[in-house]
């Protein structure tokens, strides 16, 4: 039936890691969970995916200075 076709349909994230599941599940996937999906570095506030953050805040954090007057790291 059209809403078995639908709305239990395995479909591969778009972001390109190796993770298949329904709609609502790959939504919360691609939002909250995959290693491919984009996020900030907390110090210099570049976009980087979440399996690099770790790496690169650990570098990056080496580098930069938290300024309490505009409470920002430079």
């Amino acid at each position: 039936d059209i809403h078995c076709q639908t709305a239990h349909r395995r479909v591969p994230c778009s972001l390109g890691c190796s993770f298949e599941g329904t709609a609502t599940i790959l939504a919360r996937h691609m939002a909250e969970e995959c290693p491919r999906r984009k996020t900030m570095c907390t110090f210099c506030e570049v976009e980087i995916t979440a399996n690099r953050k770790d790496q690169h805040e650990s570098n990056c954090g080496d580098r930069t200075v938290f300024c309490s007057t505009c409470q920002v790291y430079v």
